[in-house]
């Protein structure tokens, strides 16, 4: 229900906390909104926009977001002050997830636990915080998809919040905990890079994305052993070559000048290299 002031435009009756800002803790960001939880109305739209959604596309997974809702926002509704936060989340995510199309599964932000100690563990919960949120999510069953923004979003170091993630730190860090349970492994899916939309556009989206994007993908689809960064270099600035060849702005690994090849120098033809004696 939150990060929903673009619904205001259309339905601004459904919608509270439209006039805050961050600065009243109404919304982590700019500009705020939430769906009023205690209208018909809300549910009605919603479940309209589920079964469109539903429609279009047939994937077994739906992601229901429930990220930073705030608390603050309905508690200075007046309609809604009778009843806690909590519990018009979980009047909002317990019918939201009525509405939900058949044969999918929900997906949601990992505040659902926060909100919503006793959600269904039939949710999958996508883990954006750090390793405490993803201990919890495990602890209760829940299926998790790891996002921890550091290392795992591609917009830190250009806002303030969050530092800069390295093509290396992605590659260092592996999605499931070291002394993880093999219980606790196996419900680990996977993992997942986020490349927040605040601070880009159709002329930098692309470079922000890869190479680093590549790197994570090898680290999150390789065994734990994989893991050296100094391998990973060479095979990754090839790859790197080959996007800018096929005219995608990848950004640059590392200065030119730092004894490691310009895509110039590399043959169009390059393989890549299986092992590390073949560097």
């Amino acid at each position: 229900p939150g990060h929903t002031h673009a619904w205001g435009k259309a339905y601004p009756e459904l919608l509270v906390c439209m006039q805050n800002t961050t600065e009243s803790g109404c919304c982590a960001e700019n500009p705020c909104g939430q769906l009023d939880p205690s209208k018909g109305e809300t549910y009605r739209l919603v479940e309209d926009v589920l079964t469109d959604v539903g429609g279009l596309f047939t994937d077994p997974y739906l992601h229901m977001g429930a990220d930073e809702v705030s608390e603050k926002c309905w508690d200075q509704v007046e309609h809604l002050r009778g009843k806690s936060a909590a519990y018009w989340f979980r009047e909002f995510a317990s019918r939201a997830l009525q509405s939900l199309p058949p044969h999918r599964t929900p997906v949601m932000w990992e505040e659902v636990l926060r909100m919503w100690p006793a959600a269904p563990t039939s949710i999958i919960v996508q883990i954006w915080r750090d390793e405490n949120a993803l201990a919890d999510a495990l602890k209760r069953g829940h299926r998790v998809i790891v996002s921890q923004h550091q290392p795992y979003y591609l917009d830190c170091g250009f806002k303030n919040w969050c530092t800069y993630n390295a093509w290396y730190d992605m590659y260092r860090s592996d999605p499931v905990p070291l002394h993880a349970s093999a219980e606790h492994e196996a419900l680990i899916l996977g993992a997942e890079v986020c490349m927040w939309s605040e601070l880009v556009d159709e002329s930098n989206v692309e470079s922000r994305i890869w190479p680093r994007a590549a790197a994570f993908a090898e680290r999150a689809w390789s065994a734990r052993d994989v893991a050296d960064v100094e391998w990973a270099r060479e095979r990754l600035e090839r790859q790197r070559c080959r996007m800018r060849w096929r005219g995608i702005p990848a950004a640059p690994l590392s200065p030119g000048f730092a004894g490691f090849p310009s895509c110039e120098s590399i043959p169009t033809t390059s393989s890549v290299p299986q092992s590390r004696d073949e560097l």
